[in-house]
């Protein structure tokens, strides 16, 4: 198969190792459109940063909004197995539906962090909400490129993570 002028050629057996690959990979997608995501709050030097983040966020499941909570709450008890759990307790227990009700993390944080305490005992719950209370997070490259290694490596060696951005 001839594919460009410059003389590359695609021999059959590529396309069908191709082919395998794409029916084994498992591809996540990110969509999104800067002008409808961009918190017209954020410095402008950080906004392609703090966007590409908090799409990062809602796709993993975690809250979009607040930077702090999907890292130091909801990603804490993800990677402990115990998200699930919370979200199901704080549904049944007390009415709320944690990615519907999402100002209960702030409004009710006492009763949020006591429920995962709870679920967790390890969790350093005072540090946590002041994390959580004063959007304490360092927002940098470096910090967002080990967290998407980080994602990625988990998934598998045919895992792929593609933002598409208008």
């Amino acid at each position: 198969l001839q594919v460009s002028d410059s003389g590359s050629t695609v021999s059959i057996s590529e396309v069908k190792d191709l082919a395998h690959w794409l029916s084994v990979a498992h591809i996540d997608t990110i969509l999104l459109n800067m002008g409808s995501v961009v918190d017209e709050n954020s410095e402008i030097n950080r906004t392609f940063l703090d966007v590409f983040w908090k799409e990062f966020n809602r796709m993993r499941g975690y809250n979009k909004i607040n930077l702090a909570l999907a890292q130091y709450f909801e990603k804490v008890l993800d990677e402990k197995n115990k998200f699930s759990e919370f979200k199901q307790r704080l549904e049944s227990e007390y009415g709320f539906d944690w990615g519907r009700d999402t100002d209960v993390a702030i409004t009710e944080i006492d009763l949020v962090l006591g429920l995962a305490k709870e679920i967790v005992p390890s969790l350093s719950i005072d540090i946590i909400r002041d994390r959580i209370v004063n959007r304490d997070i360092p927002l940098t490259v470096e910090l967002f490129a080990e967290e998407l290694d980080a994602f990625i490596k988990k998934q598998g060696d045919n895992y792929r993570l593609i933002f598409l951005v208008d």
